[in-house]
């Protein structure tokens, strides 16, 4: 029934206007989806170095159907991915935006990111069918800590954080022990021991899937002989003195955050440090009405976590103060996240 009444018309306009922006975040979800296609089947990176192409000319250089190609940049221009110039009818993909989707080195780089979305979704049906209990749901609590949320963590990590910490790079490069708890497939880890090849790592997952795909991946990048990869709770990481423990994407993700936080210290060795990362979240809630708030909240109910939700910057300086860890210090702070050293 049609609205009536004085306030009918503004009504109307404001339900429009509405229906435009869940029509927009409708199509941002199918788009992802496209993007995870154009990252895996390695589009972007193609389109890095090819400079403006049509439809044809990326299936020539790519071996996939010029159809498929001809939608595909269509959306990808839509999105404001790539840009088109419309007397040629080529696409571009401008470079500072090669930098987020087709660089992995660079600071700026969210191109797994899409990937990890729809792997959640996969991964957790009983949230879309009617099985879903926060509180009693621990599923991926434990695993998945690949930093794709926050640009450039792996880049930062190796350039920023690790130089920043007290001591630790001079350790690495001599020759040490370091630990990723959380690791996921294991993007991290792997990064540093091509950073440091005198060093021994360890990164622990509790998803065996994550595991078996870190070791994979480390045989192929050639730092296999000074990385292991073992399945383990966080409560129950492994302990071999180490100079560097790594916390990507939150303590408060794992259960018991406080158990996993005296394991971590009691791991480290006497002058060891913690680099911990933990979302931007603010301390108000009306602050986090932001993008990266919109990002962490639904990570948070996705992965089960939720008391990430409502853990503030001073919620994980007042979790590692309790823990016994001494000389917590931001190294870093951006509105996606900050960094801390926590000394043992």
């Amino acid at each position: 029934m049609r609205p009536t009444g004085e306030h009918a018309p503004n009504q109307l306009d404001a339900a429009e206007a509405f229906a435009g922006k869940v029509v927009e975040d409708l199509a941002a979800s199918l788009s992802s989806l496209l993007v995870c296609l154009g990252d895996t089947l390695g589009l972007y990176r193609v389109l890095a170095t090819s400079g403006p192409v049509a439809p044809a000319e990326l299936a020539g250089l790519t071996g996939l159907s010029e159809t498929y190609m001809s939608d595909w940049l269509l959306n990808q221009a839509a999105s404001g991915y790539l840009s088109f110039d419309e007397p040629t009818g080529r696409y571009l993909l401008p470079p500072e935006h090669a930098a987020v989707l087709a660089d992995e080195r660079s600071f700026h780089y969210l191109g797994q990111g899409f990937h990890a979305v729809r792997a959640l979704v996969r991964a957790h049906p009983e949230v879309f069918d009617g099985r879903y209990d926060p509180p009693a749901s621990h599923l991926s609590s434990d695993s998945g800590g690949e930093p794709f949320l926050y640009p450039g963590t792996v880049a930062h990590l190796v350039g920023d954080w690790i130089p920043a910490l007290t001591g630790v790079r001079e350790k690495l490069v001599e020759g040490a022990s370091v630990a990723e708890v959380g690791c996921g497939v294991g993007t991290a880890t792997i990064a540093m021991a091509r950073a440091y090849p005198q060093t021994q790592f360890w990164g622990f997952d509790a998803e065996l899937s994550n595991i078996r795909f870190a070791q994979r991946t480390a045989e192929a990048e050639g730092v296999a002989e000074h990385t292991t990869f073992e399945a383990r709770p966080a409560q129950l990481v492994a302990n071999h003195g180490y100079a560097l423990v790594v916390v990507l994407s939150s303590l408060f993700r794992f259960d018991d955050p406080p158990s996993v936080a005296r394991r971590i210290r009691a791991t480290l060795e006497p002058a060891g440090s913690l680099l911990l990362v933990e979302p931007g979240f603010a301390d108000r809630t009306e602050d986090n009405f932001t993008p990266a708030g919109r990002l962490y909240s639904a990570l948070s109910a996705l992965r089960h976590w939720p008391a990430a939700a409502r853990a503030q910057p001073a919620s994980a300086e007042l979790l590692l103060a309790e823990a016994g860890f001494s000389r917590i210090r931001l190294i870093a702070s951006s509105p996606f996240l900050r960094a801390f050293e926590a000394r043992r």
